[in-house]
């Protein structure tokens, strides 16, 4: 998995209901370590963390050894500005030619998945791979190195899934038989998602 590097985007909008999502609380630890955990559990040691509000809060709360965190000033602009921040820093490394994007907002990840979505974007030719939980797609989302700065290039508060969804000829679907991880926007949402586990 030398080639690959996970960018978790904690940046965004959704950083909020009293502290950042990223510090709230997922069983014995939190999200942002959860995330984390699952990701490396897949054999992939390069984790970045794109930080918005909070940033320097979070990053001295977390326990995620080598993990490269980066604070995104633009951070209010939304998706597009925390892809931009961390592909970049990803992009120096000429070793990683695969990035695993996750989204903070959808902590409800595994192991599993995002083995067969990288398996299959090996495989294949096209840039991106993604699950497809039963009919509808979503992350995490593999991306090739040619696309990245295509990416960097975004503007506003996307969604990465509606973005790929109109270049279809870029992406290749991994069947999930399950639903995709619910959005956490609220604390109430964080807490019934962990109750149901």
């Amino acid at each position: 998995m030398s080639d690959v590097g996970a960018l978790i985007v904690a940046s965004g909008r959704g950083s909020g209901f009293g502290g950042a999502i990223a510090l709230g609380r997922w069983q014995v630890g939190t999200v942002l370590q959860h995330i984390a955990d699952v990701v490396r559990s897949t054999g992939i040691e390069d984790i970045t963390v794109v930080l918005g509000p909070m940033g320097e809060d979070i990053a001295e709360a977390a326990d995620l050894d080598d993990a490269i965190f980066v604070i995104d000033p633009d951070w209010a602009e939304g998706l597009s500005s925390g892809l931009r921040v961390g592909l970049d820093t990803m992009w120096r490394s000429s070793d990683l030619e695969i990035a695993l994007i996750l989204e903070i907002e959808h902590p409800d990840i595994d192991a599993e998945t995002i083995s067969a979505v990288l398996a299959t974007h090996r495989e294949g030719e096209r840039h991106v791979t993604l699950p497809k939980y039963r009919y509808a797609r979503g992350g995490p989302i593999a991306v090739g190195r040619w696309l990245w700065p295509r990416l960097m290039g975004l503007e506003g508060d996307l969604d990465l899934v509606t973005f790929i969804d109109a270049h279809k000829d870029w992406a290749h679907d991994v069947w999930i038989d399950r639903l995709g991880p619910g959005r956490v926007e609220t604390s109430s949402d964080l807490a019934a998602l962990v109750a149901g586990r």
